[in-house]
Parts: C-alpha cells; structure tokens; sequence
C-alpha cells in the first residue's frame, strides 16, 4: 500500500492531492510528522536539489560519519570514518565500485544491524512502512534515516537526509568517504 503511494515521488514532483493522501495515511502512524517532512522534501526534487557546494557536501558527509562511529563497532570501518572525506567522483561506475566494496558493505551492515535492532520494536504499520521507504529509492542508508524518526533512535540521520536532498550520495572506503555527485 505504501510503496504505491511513494514510487512516483522520484518521477515528478508530488502533486496537492498526492501531499493530501500522504498526510491522510501518516495521520495513523504515531511518530511519523517528522519522517512525512523528510518524505515530503524528496517528493519536491526541484525545491530540494542544488545549491550545495562541494565543501557543503563533504561537510555533510563528515558529520554524518562522526554521527554514526558510536554504532559501530569494526575497528577498520572506524578507521576508514576517520579519514573523512577522501574523494569526490561523478562518474557512478567508480562509485558503484566503492558501495559494493567490503569497507562500505560492512558499513552499511553495522549501520544495518542497528536499524535492525530498532526495527524489532516496529509495530507492522511501522516495519509496512519502512519497507516501502527502501522500495523507493533501493537505498538501505535512505531507508535507515527515514525510519529513525519513527522510533525511539540515538541518531537522527540528518545529514545523511540533507545529503541526499542535495543529490549526493557517499560510499566508505578504506581511506575515507567517496562522494558521488549526481548528475542533473
């Protein structure tokens, strides 16, 4: 139910009565206004997008790394966070490169276990709706920052959000973060 309601968010801006119905549905969840704000945000691309410099994105990146060292718990990842930002690329074949890369994969894991620990907690109209976050963008980061709002979560995914909103994305390396830019 909810995944058809998002998955022509990245297509075109939301229209009034598509905002209307997201805002009907959310009016059931508890604890869902600040994740409806985040999700209305990625609903209007063009208000969202652009603007940022790359300084900004890195920034981002960085505070979003120091933000989630206290859930982890590897000694290479926390070494990899410490290095920052490495590289910034636009080409997503080099990109995709680093995501899929045993640093950014154990990553996303531990990032994944924490979430998962949160998740159990979900009620099912919860967990139904944080599947459907996933389903929108295939992006288990995304997902993670959307849904921390709707529980009880050490972390608020911010900058994480604000990053993606800028149309960045960021995978962790051996030697830092690598940010990919977007093309528009």
């Amino acid at each position: 139910m909810f995944s058809n309601l998002f998955m022509g968010m990245f297509a075109e801006p939301l229209s009034e009565d598509d905002e209307r119905n997201l805002r009907t549905v959310f009016g059931y969840i508890p604890n869902s206004s600040r994740a409806l704000d985040w999700l209305l945000r990625l609903g209007h691309p063009a208000d969202a997008k652009g603007g940022k410099r790359h300084q900004d994105i890195a920034d981002l990146v960085n505070r979003d790394l120091s933000e989630m060292r206290p859930l982890i718990n590897s000694k290479p990842v926390l070494a990899a966070m410490g290095y920052g930002v490495d590289t910034t690329v636009s080409d997503e074949a080099i990109f995709w490169n680093a995501f899929v890369a045993p640093s950014n994969v154990e990553y996303i894991d531990s990032l994944g276990d924490y979430y998962g620990r949160l998740a159990a907690d979900m009620d099912e109209k919860l967990r139904a709706l944080s599947d459907a976050f996933y389903k929108i963008a295939f992006n288990l980061h995304l997902q993670f920052a959307l849904s921390a709002s709707l529980v009880n979560s050490n972390c608020s995914f911010d900058n994480y959000l604000e990053l993606y909103l800028a149309g960045a994305d960021y995978a962790l390396g051996t030697t830092g973060a690598i940010i990919y830019i977007h093309k528009q």
